[in-house]
């Protein structure tokens, strides 16, 4: 999974399972919490199936000198059930990834 964020444009990349998928602009979802950034994008928007979503943990990462830093994540992915009548238990399902991440700036061409 990749973030890039320049200005005016967000971009994410996803592979795994489910294929290989760009983000942009308004398909990603960005909320600021106490464990950081949220990033959320729609994997499946299959209502009546389930939908599938992905949220990635973004924490504060301080670049000392400019040096590149790595960091320990994690990303989410929410499974719904969609619509199922009389089902009981849980609406949503959650599985939790282990990611490893890397901080670095960069001077991005205007």
């Amino acid at each position: 999974m990749r973030v890039d964020d320049p200005p005016g444009a967000s971009q994410l990349t996803y592979q795994g399972p489910e294929g290989e998928f760009t983000f942009r602009g308004k398909a990603i979802r960005k909320q600021n919490t106490p464990l950081g950034l949220l990033i959320t994008v729609t994997l499946k928007p299959n209502a009546d199936q389930g939908q599938l979503q992905l949220t990635l943990v973004l924490p504060p990462v301080n670049l000392q000198n400019g040096q590149k830093q790595e960091f320990d994540t994690v990303a989410i992915k929410t499974r719904g059930l969609g619509f199922v009548v009389n089902r009981a238990g849980a609406e949503l399902t959650y599985l939790t990834l282990p990611f490893k991440g890397a901080a670095e700036s960069v001077i991005l061409p205007l």
